[in-house]
C-alpha cells in the first residue's frame, strides 16, 4: 500500500467537535449542520467512530468537590508557566520532597 493513500484515524482540525456530534446525535441542529455533518461522517471514520462511542458510552455528571492545591505544588506549576527555570528546581523538590540526584550519585 502506498504512504500517501493511507488515511491517518485521528480528528483533523476540520472534524465536527464532540459537541456537535452529540448535537447531531440528538437532532439538536439546522437542517444545514445536520447536512454538513451528516456529509462529513459519510467520509471520516474517525468521527464515525466517535459518534459511535458517544452514543454507546454517554457521558455521566458527578459532582467532585475542589481540592486545595498544596502551596509547593502551585509555586511548582507557576513557576513552570513562567519559565522560571531557578524557582522550578526549588519549588519541584519541596513539592516532591526529595533530595536533588546529581550524575555523581549511585
Amino acid at each position: 500500500m502506498y504512504p500517501s493513500l493511507v488515511s491517518v484515524f485521528r480528528k483533523q482540525t476540520s472534524c465536527p467537535s464532540a459537541e456537535m456530534l452529540l448535537c447531531y446525535r440528538s437532532d439538536e441542529l439546522s437542517a444545514q449542520q445536520r447536512q454538513r455533518v451528516a456529509s462529513h461522517l459519510n467520509v471520516c471514520e474517525f468521527c464515525e467512530a466517535e459518534l459511535q462511542l458517544l452514543t454507546e458510552c454517554p457521558a455521566t455528571w458527578e459532582e467532585c468537590p475542589l481540592a486545595e492545591m498544596p502551596l509547593n505544588l502551585r509555586c511548582l506549576a507557576e513557576a513552570l508557566l513562567h519559565g522560571d527555570l531557578k524557582s522550578v528546581e526549588i519549588y519541584a523538590e519541596a513539592a516532591y520532597e526529595k533530595v536533588p540526584l546529581t550524575l555523581t550519585d549511585a
